[in-house]
């Protein structure tokens, strides 16, 4: 479910900014840090 919000989010996000190059690589970010916190909580979960 994640992935297709993200595509949708992208999407949406190149058709309203004027500028998509730039708005792409900061979404891909927050993505990343998104996903390596839900790690970071499985993670202590197990501990």
């Amino acid at each position: 479910m994640a992935t297709t919000e993200a595509i949708a989010i992208s999407d949406t996000a190149q058709i309203s900014s004027p500028r998509p190059s730039m708005l792409l690589p900061c979404f891909r970010f927050l993505v990343a840090t998104e996903q390596v916190g839900r790690k970071q909580e499985q993670g202590t979960n197990k501990e």
